[in-house]
C-alpha cells in the first residue's frame, strides 16, 4: 500500500548490472507478485534471459487486508514475494562448458542446506525478528520505521514502531544465504545494487563470498556497514543458518514423526 510497492528500478540499472556479470551468472530479484511480470520484461529488455520465478513464502506475514464489508475484503493476506531468476547469456554451448570456462551457469543444488537436501523453487523463511534486524546495529539510534512524509511518524503499529535498523523491507539472512549458495560459490563476488540494510552482505560474508553493496540512502548504508562489520567479526548464529530448526521445534517434529510411524495405516487418514 506504500508508494515503493509500485515502483520498479529503471531497466538501465539492469543493463549496468548485466555488464559487470560473468557469462552465465545469475541474478535474483525480489518483488511483489503483482509486479513480477513487469520486472521480468525489464530484465529481458536489459539483455538477461529469464530462467524462473521462485517464491519466498513467509508464514509469519502480517495481515494487510482492507475489509469492504462483513464478508468481503479487498485482497488476501500477503504471504509471499516473487524472486525473478535471470541469467546473463553465454556463447558456450553447454552448462558444463560454461561452468568450466567461467565458473557460472548452473545452480548448486546439493548440500545448500548443509544436510544433503536439495532445494525447491519455494523458500519458506519467516520474516526477520527484531533481534535479527538489529544484529550488529546496537550502537545506532532508534528511528521510526517507514516514516510518513508529513509527520515523520512510523506508518506501522499506530506510529509507535522504532528500530535501530529501520529499513522497511529487511530480508532474512538465512533466506539470502540459501539463495547465494545456490547461484554462487565461496570466493565469488556478489554485487547488490539495492543493498538496503545489508542482509545480503551479511549472508555473503558468512558464505565466504566477496560483496559489493550499493544504495542511494546514506542512512541505510550506515546500518549496512554496521551489520556487515558485525558479520566479518563474528560467526553466523545458529538460528540464521539455512534450514536451522530450533532444538524444541526439532524435538516436536521428532515426536510427531514417531507418532505418525506408530499409527496404523488409515487410522488418521481414512479413505
Amino acid at each position: 500500500g506504500f508508494r515503493w510497492d509500485l515502483l520498479l528500478p529503471h531497466y538501465l540499472i539492469w543493463v549496468e548490472t548485466l555488464r559487470v556479470l560473468k557469462p552465465g551468472a545469475h541474478i535474483a530479484v525480489f518483488c511483489f507478485p503483482d509486479m513480477a511480470h513487469r520486472l521480468a520484461i525489464d530484465l529481458e529488455k536489459a539483455g538477461f534471459e529469464i530462467r524462473n520465478v521462485w517464491v519466498w513464502h513467509y508464514p509469519n506475514g502480517m495481515p494487510a487486508t482492507q475489509p469492504l464489508n462483513d464478508e468481503v475484503d479487498s485482497r488476501l493476506v500477503p504471504g509471499h514475494e516473487s524472486i525473478v531468476i535471470a541469467r546473463k547469456k553465454t556463447d558456450c554451448k553447454t552448462y558444463t562448458e560454461n561452468v568450466a570456462k567461467w565458473g557460472t551457469g548452473g545452480l548448486r543444488t546439493k548440500n545448500t542446506l548443509g544436510d544433503g537436501k536439495s532445494s525447491t523453487t519455494v523458500f519458506a523463511y519467516n520474516k526477520p525478528t527484531d533481534w535479527e534486524r538489529d544484529l550488529g546495529a546496537d550502537a545506532l539510534p532508534l528511528r521510526p520505521v517507514n516514516p510518513k512524509p508529513r509527520t515523520g511518524k512510523s506508518a506501522h503499529h499506530k506510529s509507535k514502531m522504532t528500530r535501530r535498523n529501520f529499513h522497511f523491507c529487511v530480508k532474512p539472512v538465512a533466506l539470502l544465504t540459501h539463495l547465494l549458495k545456490l547461484i554462487a560459490k565461496p570466493g565469488d563476488t556478489v554485487i547488490d545494487p539495492f543493498m538496503g540494510s545489508g542482509s545480503a552482505g551479511m549472508a555473503a560474508v558468512w558464505a565466504g563470498m566477496n560483496y559489493i553493496g550499493i544504495d542511494m540512502n546514506a542512512d541505510f548504508v550506515r546500518i549496512a556497514d554496521a551489520r556487515i562489520t558485525y558479520a566479518q567479526a563474528n560467526p553466523i548464529p545458529d538460528r540464521l543458518v539455512p534450514g536451522f530448526v530450533a532444538p524444541a521445534k526439532a524435538a516436536r517434529k521428532a515426536r510427531s514423526a514417531r507418532q505418525e510411524v506408530a499409527a496404523p495405516v488409515g487410522a488418521n487418514h481414512p479413505g
